[in-house]
């Protein structure tokens, strides 16, 4: 569903500048209420599907280098790489444990992983300098650090 422009008002009522006029005016206002209500829903609709399209994009790229979601409670060891459902990064355990805090906010124990080198447990994976493509929008050359905010800029 494509964005939908909100119409603005034609006129806006005001008792002091135009008592006269309020009661017409006021009518002519509430009456284009409606399809400014519609607009907005709609593009709340826009909103909510993309916002599902970059996460389902986020965790499909993440699948693509080899690298599971991370949860909480589960014991991991030192070198274990896990993405983060909170922002889509990968990041690489630094101490053996499980814990309850997200890797993006436990730097005590998960370093992000810079996108070039090893990021699975079982081969290499460089992200500077490719060419990665989402449907219809191409990023080049972005910096893993700045892959999400890119990805959702360019949708």
């Amino acid at each position: 569903m494509p964005y939908t422009s909100i119409p603005a008002f034609t006129t806006t009522p005001s008792r002091l500048s135009s008592p006269t006029t309020f009661s017409t005016d006021m009518d002519t206002f509430l009456s284009q209420m409606a399809s400014r209500v519609s607009a907005m829903n709609a593009n709340g609709t826009y909103w909510d599907d993309l916002a599902n399209t970059i996460q389902a994009q986020a965790a499909a790229a993440a699948a693509g280098v080899n690298v599971a979601v991370w949860v909480t409670g589960t014991t991991y060891a030192i070198g274990d790489v896990r993405y983060s459902p909170i922002t889509f990064y990968a990041y690489r355990r630094k101490t053996a444990g499980a814990g309850a805090t997200d890797p993006s906010a436990d730097t005590t124990n998960w370093a992000l992983v810079s996108g070039s080198g090893d990021v699975s447990q079982t081969g290499a994976q460089t992200l500077t300098n490719k060419t990665i493509s989402f449907a219809n929008n191409t990023l080049t050359g972005v910096a893993s650090t700045a892959f999400a905010i890119a990805a959702a800029v360019a949708l």
